[in-house]
Order: C-alpha cells, then structure tokens, then sequence
C-alpha cells in the first residue's frame, strides 16, 4: 500500500513523500 505523508514521521519519511507501507502499520499506527 501507497501512502501520502501529511505530517513528519520519524524512521519513515517527511511531509508530501509517497512511502510503501504494509496495510497494518498504515491502519495501526498512522490513523
């Protein structure tokens, strides 16, 4: 899964970045 940073997150990326991430982490620890 492709995801649109909307905020900094430390050890993935920096506002705007398109990063892969498994489904989980994305509903897990993003939201």
């Amino acid at each position: 899964m492709q995801i649109i940073l909307l905020e900094n997150i430390r050890n993935l990326g920096n506002i705007g970045e398109i990063v892969k991430v498994k489904r989980g982490f994305a509903r897990n620890s993003l939201s």
